[in-house]
């Protein structure tokens, strides 16, 4: 085998570019969903109301969407919104704006890890009840309802009854009864009422039959959950109805046991003990690996480039000067005084001649740096460093400056823009090399 066809291959400039290109759409893919469940949780359907609400009352709460273990020990009641009335399959993407409206399925969510977070912890599950279109417009109306038969589906497989009717009230608005810890009566209010017949359940608002929250078995499982009918009665819709700010509070209470109350819209199982977490030690032998190899070679090519830099930086720019800001406030000054007086007295010539020798000032300092601009910052020695670099530009560069040294005291104001112009763009070739 030859030495061209045992050489490894470079990777080619396209594989570099394909591979930028796909983690640009990870990133936008990761930032427009984030960006759509935000627009859930704070429109009319999302639970964000109850954060802030629970919040004032001194109840910790908190929306949790996952990729990061959460200790179970904290939560004393973990709430999951269903926005998902297929579970275990995938939704299908609406294309028109009807089908952005009547969609059903905000974002897909499978059961077997619904199941293991009520076995793990006390848990509500919120069903749901209205499509996108109350999120997108911020109205409620009976078309926008979720197909009901879907929804029993779901609560079949939750709790592994075979009832799991789902009713909707005739009527606007119905009242339901809670009975509170200190024993006194308290209505929830909702619209459109979404209840069910609570086969096997135990009532907690509402009644059997027409029950809005419900304690059932969990399906499988000795377990029991809790099931909310009614995503009303919690979401920043419908908290503001009745005395449903209340039954919240008095729910939580009674339920979370002064422990955090999350709200998880993770479609996974990240819920963890302090049992089951290993316990890592850390020592400095850990962080002296960092200065191993291969991580020594990075240390010291980092140390190494950032020492070419300061001493190319040192050679072209020099030192800092140490300038304090009034004597170069007062310089800035007297420059304009004098450029001022020259105008007041006519003397149009010489004020273009020093406009001249400053610009070749400035120009120097931005070709060579300031460092060592007074090599070049005079009329001829910058003259020689265009006839040696610019060598075509020189003549004209030289022409001008003759001109602007030889004008009469007083000019026209057309006749000095115009000098300034052929100065100008001299200058500008000869700084971009064009």
């Amino acid at each position: 085998m030859s030495e061209k066809e045992g050489a490894p291959t470079a990777p080619k400039i396209e594989y570099l570019v394909v591979g930028v290109v796909v983690l640009m759409a990870l990133a936008a893919a990761f930032y427009l969903s984030s960006q759509r469940q935000q627009a859930l949780r704070y429109s009319r359907l999302g639970l964000e109301g109850m954060v802030s609400l629970l919040a004032a009352g001194e109840t910790r709460a908190q929306s949790y969407f996952g990729d990061w273990p959460i200790n179970q020990d904290e939560i004393g009641l973990l709430l999951v919104p269903l926005y998902d009335t297929r579970l275990d399959q995938t939704r299908t993407f609406p294309v028109t704006d009807e089908q952005h409206l009547m969609q059903s399925d905000e974002y897909d969510l499978e059961l077997n890890p619904i199941l293991a977070k009520a076995a793990a912890l006390p848990t509500m599950v919120v069903l749901p009840k209205w499509r996108s279109g109350v999120r997108l417009t911020g109205l409620a109306h009976p078309v926008l309802l979720v197909d009901s038969r879907a929804v029993e589906q779901t609560l079949r497989r939750l709790t592994g009854q075979r009832g799991g009717l789902l009713q909707r009230s005739g009527q606007a608005f119905t009242d339901h009864s809670y009975m509170a810890i200190d024993g006194s009566q308290m209505l929830a209010r909702l619209y459109v009422a979404q209840t069910f017949d609570g086969a096997g359940c135990e009532p907690v608002v509402g009644q059997l039959g027409r029950m809005v929250l419900g304690e059932c078995p969990v399906a499988g499982r000795a377990d029991k959950v809790l099931i909310l009918a009614d995503p009303d009665l919690l979401n920043n819709h419908g908290l503001r109805l009745g005395q449903n700010a209340g039954i919240l509070r008095d729910l939580v209470a009674a339920r979370a046991q002064g422990k955090d109350v999350v709200i998880d819209y993770s479609p996974e199982d990240w819920l963890s003990t302090r049992q089951n977490t290993p316990k890592r030690e850390r020592s400095w032998s850990d962080l002296a690996r960092f200065l191993e190899p291969p991580f020594l070679a990075m240390w010291l090519g980092g140390a190494m480039t950032l020492l070419l830099f300061l001493w190319r930086g040192g050679l072209r720019l020099g030192p800092v000067p140490r300038i304090s800001a009034g004597a170069g406030a007062s310089k800035m000054q007297a420059i304009g005084a004098r450029a001022r007086l020259m105008r007041r007295t006519g003397q149009d010539g010489p004020l273009l001649a020093e406009y001249a020798a400053a610009r070749i000032a400035a120009t120097a300092a931005r070709l060579v740096g300031p460092a060592h601009a007074r090599l070049i910052g005079e009329e001829q020695g910058f003259l020689r460093y265009v006839a040696r670099h610019h060598a075509g530009k020189v003549d004209r560069l030289n022409v001008i400056l003759t001109t602007l040294r030889n004008l009469p005291l007083r000019i026209s104001a057309a006749e000095a823009i115009q000098h300034v112009d052929e100065l100008e763009q001299v200058l500008e070739q000869i700084t971009h090399d064009t």
